[in-house]
């Protein structure tokens, strides 16, 4: 974030994971753009975070599940291979 006045950038959908001493895990999505100084006040950070931590549980429980079912479904076929006609 050191950057963004300095050089008038953004950053988009940055993802980070955090370790909270109470809360545990965390998966963070992070987005922040620069707002220009006008008159008198300074050039200010707009800073959006969003907690993604269930979405990322149920992506990952997704993904585990979609490969499971892949994996039966690949022993059916041997199976159904094998068997004589």
């Amino acid at each position: 974030m050191e950057e963004i006045i300095p050089k008038n950038t953004s950053f988009k959908d940055f993802e980070i994971e955090y370790e909270f001493p109470k809360i545990g895990h965390i998966t963070m999505l992070l987005n922040a753009r620069c707002i220009p100084a006008a008159g008198k006040r300074p050039s200010l950070i707009l800073l959006a975070i969003e907690d993604i931590t269930d979405a990322k549980k149920k992506e990952r429980q997704y993904q585990d599940t979609l490969t499971r079912l892949e994996k039966q479904v690949e022993e059916l076929k041997g199976k159904e291979q094998k068997r004589p006609a």
